[in-house]
């Protein structure tokens, strides 16, 4: 037990936090880039006086977004609001009786992007990707943007019918040359928790499965070549 005048730990951010944080602000740098060019700042001078000034308002600009709770780029409720949100809509479901299930999808190599095309690049993948999976949705189901990379949705639907709708998205994101793992699980509303880590449990599996596949076809175009 804590004594009376100890001070409390200081509770320092963790790595993947630290490492959100960072793909959150860079993120919101071609934005940034715009509104500096908008007042007669070149962006792209190599000054660290200006590169300081495009990170403070990337920085800025993420803050603006948290404030709101809405994604200034894809235009999607972020984690804190979202998590609100989803278990309203859990909660309202259940009460009607409805079947739910969770979606979890995440896209696949966007760190890469960023890194070798810029973080434009990697932007553009991220509003693809929503617009694909706003399609592969009903108008009544709830999206959210939980980080950089990470998405999550609720939706209405029989627990038979899971498999046939993550077929639809997954689909969906091959016609659109969208590059993302997508898994689902049905929800509990007494344990909603475990129906998110299951979601995400599956949609790792999925991952490490087109991995195998992307490795696969590699090796095989390799002794294509070779041969």
């Amino acid at each position: 037990m804590r004594e009376a005048n100890e001070a409390p730990k200081k509770q320092h951010p963790t790595k993947d936090t630290i490492t959100q944080l960072r793909g959150d602000i860079n993120a919101r740098r071609p934005e940034a880039r715009r509104i500096l060019a908008k007042s007669g700042i070149n962006p792209d001078s190599e000054e660290p006086q200006i590169q300081r000034s495009v990170i403070n308002l990337a920085g800025n600009l993420l803050r603006k977004d948290l404030e709101s709770g809405y994604d200034l780029l894809t235009k999607l409720p972020l984690r804190d609001y979202y998590l609100r949100l989803r278990n309203k809509f859990i909660a309202k479901g259940a009460s009607e009786g409805l079947p739910m299930a969770i979606i979890n999808i995440d896209l696949d190599g966007l760190k890469k992007t960023n890194d070798v095309y810029g973080h434009a690049a990697g932007n553009a993948r991220i509003k693809e990707t929503v617009r694909v999976a706003q399609e592969m949705l009903r108008d009544g189901d709830l999206l959210g943007r939980l980080g950089g990379d990470e998405f999550e949705g609720v939706v209405v639907v029989t627990p038979e019918d899971t498999v046939l709708l993550k077929e639809r998205i997954d689909q969906g994101f091959r016609d659109n040359k969208v590059r993302a793992s997508v898994g689902i699980a049905v929800v509990d509303p007494q344990d909603v928790q475990a129906s998110t880590e299951a979601a995400d449990k599956h949609m790792y599996t999925e991952k490490r499965k087109m991995k195998r596949s992307i490795k696969l076809e590699a090796d095989l175009e390799r002794l294509t070549h070779n041969g």
